[in-house]
């Protein structure tokens, strides 16, 4: 078993690679590490000296923008600071920079069914059964022209699976368990976690907050992807499944396309909240 295989996610240290070989690598070796991380699935966090110039500074050079871009095109997951916000002067104004320039460069990642082939390529023969379903479901997203992914899904893994072939629409993840929901929770691309307390009925505990936030427009399509495991218990130390949950795995995790349909009064107040949403971005 390899180090990528058994972490959970991923923290590139520049700062500490630089001083265990020579600094003309680094970029190297950090790039091979977020390309490894991609195609693992694990979530890839780089950090150190991102806005090392705002430590005094109220503004950063063109080339620490530059930096922060090229790191979210190679496919990080987060950008970390680190001085710059436990002891530098403008904490808060860095923080906003970056955020513009990770938008930005996230505007010019067009990411679509190649890559998703690129990925599944990189995949192994005998992909599981989770993984099978997440790809499968982004692949139909692209097909049907999706505005949103939904995964239910109580330990959070299908979740992070679909983030791997990286969407071009957001995925919501609802979990019935708040540490799954917090783990999930920024760390992974473009995933938004929510804490569902009825998850095995999915549209019903899902379809309210999707419609309420306004990620979802009338007529709008979505994939669901139902992935709920209620069936685990654990004896002696060790985990069973019961044939209820070798059956889910095989069968019950499933994808499936919906098409949002309000009428009324539902419709006038989505409207009306996305405009007021638009406007108060435009004060």
């Amino acid at each position: 078993m390899s180090v990528m295989d058994a972490a959970d996610g991923v923290h590139v240290s520049r700062g500490d690679l630089g001083m265990e070989m020579n600094l003309e690598k680094v970029f190297l070796a950090q790039k091979l590490v977020v390309g490894e991380a991609n195609m693992a699935g694990k979530p890839v966090v780089v950090a150190t000296q991102v806005l090392h110039s705002m430590l005094s500074r109220p503004q950063p050079s063109s080339a620490e923008c530059s930096d922060i871009a090229n790191v979210v095109i190679d496919g990080a997951d987060c950008v970390m600071l680190s001085g710059e916000t436990a002891r530098g002067m403008f904490p808060i104004r860095a923080v906003c920079i970056m955020d513009r320039v990770c938008c930005e460069a996230e505007r010019c990642l067009r990411y679509g069914p190649r890559r998703c082939q690129s990925l599944l390529s990189c995949a192994p023969m005998a992909m599981g059964a989770c993984e099978a379903i997440a790809s499968s479901a982004v692949e139909l997203s692209v097909n049907v022209g999706a505005q949103l992914i939904i995964v239910v899904d109580d330990a959070g893994m299908v979740g992070q699976l679909v983030s791997k072939y990286r969407p071009e629409v957001p995925v919501l993840v609802f979990t019935g368990r708040p540490t799954v929901a917090r783990q999930l929770t920024g760390i992974c691309r473009g995933l938004y976690s929510f804490l569902a307390r009825t998850p095995c009925a999915p549209l019903q505990c899902t379809m309210p907050i999707a419609l309420s936030e306004c990620w979802l427009g009338p007529c709008d399509t979505m994939v669901l992807v139902n992935a709920y495991l209620h069936s685990m218990f654990h004896h002696n130390g060790c985990s069973h499944v019961t044939p209820n949950a070798a059956h889910y795995k095989c069968n019950s995790a499933r994808a499936s396309v919906h098409q949002v349909a309000l009428r009324g009064g539902a419709r006038a107040a989505l409207l009306r909240a996305r405009c007021g949403a638009v406007c108060s971005e435009k004060k």
